[in-house]
């Protein structure tokens, strides 16, 4: 009789752990998702000020004010770690940049 009653109440008491289990990680989901929600209304309230904005653009873009004198450092000197360096393989590296020119030489030639 005892044995009949275990095996009545194994599946109700399975399915509610079961279910029990299933809440606890959706729980632990929805906090989650809260969190991140909170983190970006929090990066959406940054972009709202348009000195961050403004700080973004310099250095993301790197956009200047009409005052300001922009400069672009070429050569910071010798490369300490240049010694195990492969020429050839920096020749490679620059003809992505001399290919980038003359499209854009080509593109101007064709655009007059």
């Amino acid at each position: 009789m005892l044995s009949t009653l275990v095996l009545a109440y194994a599946y109700p008491v399975r399915t509610y752990l079961t279910q029990q289990a299933q809440i606890e990680r959706l729980t632990e989901s929805q906090r989650e998702q809260v969190k991140r929600i909170a983190a970006l209304e929090e990066e959406l309230d940054k972009w709202q000020d348009p000195e961050y904005v403004r700080a973004q653009a310099r250095s993301r873009l790197y956009y200047i004010r009409k005052d300001e004198v922009p400069y672009v450092v070429v050569d910071l000197g010798p490369d300490p770690a240049g010694a195990d360096r492969d020429p050839q393989r920096d020749s490679q590296d620059n003809a992505w940049h001399q290919r980038m020119w003359g499209s854009i030489a080509a593109a101007d030639r064709a655009g007059r």
